[in-house]
């Protein structure tokens, strides 16, 4: 499938359908799938049956185990959310940036829900800029609004 190949990541939502439907296109979905595949070749009809199949057989979220959609919407994004932003490891391999993080992250009181802004001042040359960018690149994903600014 043109997922795998790719290397993309798909999260299937059955939005008032049942994945048994889809992945064996029955009832009012497989009327719906005849009526889109008509003019269609057979090979470009079983190109999409194989793909709606694969898909019916991941893991995903039916909208009929929800009782307000609010929150099925809520956890999907939440899902997609934790998926897409992955915090960084990219300053792992700098010694003693560990230790620097640690300090920072002790004194940012990061369960409070207020704004906050850091500020890391010292003589030039000692790797403040990294570290601040380690620390931006570890915990932005937290927050909606984000940015870094370096001034050298």
């Amino acid at each position: 499938m043109c997922f795998k190949e790719l290397n993309q990541m798909v999260i299937p939502i059955f939005y008032d359908v049942d994945p048994s439907d889809v992945r064996k296109q029955t009832g009012e979905f497989g009327e719906g799938f005849e009526k889109t595949c008509k003019g269609k070749s057979d090979d470009h009809k079983e190109r999409w049956i194989r793909a709606l199949t694969e898909v019916a057989n991941l893991a995903g979220e039916d909208s009929r185990n929800w009782s307000d959609e609010a929150n099925m919407i809520e956890k999907i994004a939440k899902d997609v959310l934790n998926k897409l932003m992955t915090s960084s490891n990219d300053f792992g391999d700098f010694v003693g940036i560990t230790a620097h993080l640690e300090k920072l992250n002790s004194v940012l009181s990061l369960e409070s829900e207020e704004v906050r802004m850091v500020g890391i001042v010292r003589a030039s040359g000692i790797g403040k800029s990294t570290i601040g960018r380690a620390l931006y690149s570890q915990l932005s994903g937290r927050f909606h609004h984000h940015a870094f600014v370096s001034y050298t």
